[in-house]
């Protein structure tokens, strides 16, 4: 009962979260690819780098990983859009066209890891556009370990990019001890695909 009132809580605060990006102004920005190569490289990193959304798995992961749905991220907001969802997941207001969205408002990185069971709150993050790290919290004795990079930079809303974007080494726990880990790689998608009442992306 405790594990599903959180599951509901946290459920509620990231949908409230996330449904607020849609509404940020925008404007044309040129894509810059990491080079593959040195993954320490640092090119000039626009200001504007969003990567908010959703993350699945670009290929068939092993079995130790197969309950993995999908990863969310959230970096920030849209002043004065979507509170009406407060303090509930809902159905957002419709998305103002571009001329009238007000101005993004970045925030703490935050996410979830989400599987079939259960969703994994981020407790323990890094986020740039060079690297992503974070740690999630413990459910039923059980935690994931993420770190790797992007392979794009940008406002992905806008790139909508379709080739692997987060690519990096995933670590399972189960009470302390490692479990699992493999090298993967996802792909993004928008938050508009998120159904808001099973929070699985629509197919």
């Amino acid at each position: 009962m405790i594990v599903e009132r959180t599951r509901i809580r946290t459920l509620s605060l990231i949908l409230v979260f996330t449904f607020l990006f849609i509404s940020t102004g925008c404007h044309q920005t040129p894509r810059v690819v990491f080079s593959s190569a040195d993954p320490t490289a640092t090119p000039n990193r626009r200001p504007n780098f969003r990567p908010d959304g959703g993350y699945e798995p670009s290929a068939k992961f092993g079995d130790s990983f197969r309950n993995i749905v999908w990863i969310s991220v959230i970096t920030g907001s849209g002043v004065g859009y979507g509170t009406a969802c407060a303090p509930k997941p809902c159905n957002p207001p419709p998305t103002p066209p571009v001329g009238e969205r007000v101005n993004w408002v970045s925030q703490t990185p935050r996410g979830l890891l989400v599987t079939k069971e259960s969703l994994f709150e981020w407790k323990d993050e890094d986020l740039s556009a060079t690297r992503v790290h974070f740690t999630t919290e413990s459910v039923n004795g059980t935690h994931y370990r993420f770190s790797g990079r992007f392979l794009i930079d940008g406002d992905f809303e806008e790139l909508k990019p379709t080739e692997p974007v987060l690519t990096g080494h995933l670590v399972s726990f189960i009470n302390g001890k490692i479990s699992a880990e493999e090298d993967v790689s996802f792909t993004w998608f928008s938050w508009k695909e998120v159904d808001p009442k099973t929070f699985r992306r629509r197919k």
